[in-house]
């Protein structure tokens, strides 16, 4: 049984959608005031006798990586509710027979990157990522024209955190949620171990 009319679970779905993008507005904004001050989500913040640096503003600096954790987690929760919008929506428009694209072909119209190389024991491999496997989010990034060169800054920033991903995996019609988290390993290069092309 359906029970929003279809203009509401629309009105509602373009809502979560608006706030989705101001929650990543929020993330660039703060992520770029720390670098405009040098510093990143996991730089220390003492220096090598243990006191607190006095080359930045160690209080602005914690408020601004407090602003990023936030708002990360606020993106995880409007992202479970813009993927229950979204199933609700077709729900709709295939009870009115409206329905003109498959699910997955239209996922499919929202990945922005697709993962083609896995290295074993890698943060990659242990969250669950497989070759072909379609990324639609990643964090707060999504398909724009600069996503994909915005996602190494987004993972360097994000060393040793989650990140959760959204994906589309090889003959299914619904998105999964993964957790990624970056982190160095002998075992592989880079904080992913694995190779995401556009």
């Amino acid at each position: 049984m359906i029970t929003d009319a279809p203009s509401d679970a629309r009105e509602k779905a373009l809502a979560l959608e608006d706030r989705k993008r101001q929650i990543e507005a929020d993330i660039d904004k703060s992520l770029a005031e720390l670098k405009e001050m040098g510093v990143g989500m996991n730089d220390k913040l003492v220096d090598l006798e243990g006191f607190p640096r006095s080359d930045v503003d160690v209080h602005a600096v914690l408020i601004l990586r407090n602003n990023v954790i936030r708002a990360q987690n606020d993106h995880r929760q409007v992202m479970v509710e813009v993927e229950s919008a979204l199933h609700q929506l077709h729900q709709n428009a295939q009870a009115n027979g409206t329905a003109k694209r498959s699910p997955r072909v239209k996922l499919e119209s929202k990945a922005f990157a697709k993962v083609n190389k896995i290295l074993s024991e890698s943060p990659a491999a242990e969250a669950g990522l497989q070759v072909g496997d379609l990324i639609i989010e990643f964090g707060h990034l999504r398909r724009s024209h600069d996503a994909m060169q915005r996602l190494p800054t987004l993972v360097r920033e994000s060393e040793n955190q989650d990140i959760q991903i959204t994906l589309l995996k090889e003959s299914q019609t619904e998105t999964s949620q993964v957790i990624l988290r970056p982190q160095r390993g002998e075992n592989h290069q880079g904080l992913l171990g694995c190779h995401i092309v556009p």
